[in-house]
């Protein structure tokens, strides 16, 4: 069971990745009234390719960093 500040701490990236994809669809709205279709895609997916490399290693430290810290914790209950 997740405690009171790791509920927090969901909540606060669920609302991030709520903001970003309001802000990503606003861009794409916009890049679509300036350019064709095909050209708005091609700019949308060039930031999303450069967002995804930034954010890579952001997701694989946090993964390394959960599966570290629940660890210990299972094996001290199969042990019990």
């Amino acid at each position: 069971m997740l405690n009171a500040a790791e509920n927090r701490r969901s909540i606060v990236l669920m609302l991030a990745a709520m903001s970003l994809f309001v802000i990503n669809d606003v861009f794409m709205k916009l890049t679509c009234e300036i350019h064709a279709a095909g050209q708005a895609f091609a700019l949308i997916a060039c930031c999303a390719v450069v967002t995804g490399f930034s954010g890579g290693p952001l997701c694989t430290m946090h993964r390394l960093r959960m599966r570290l810290a629940s660890g210990p914790k299972l094996m001290r209950k199969s042990a019990a």
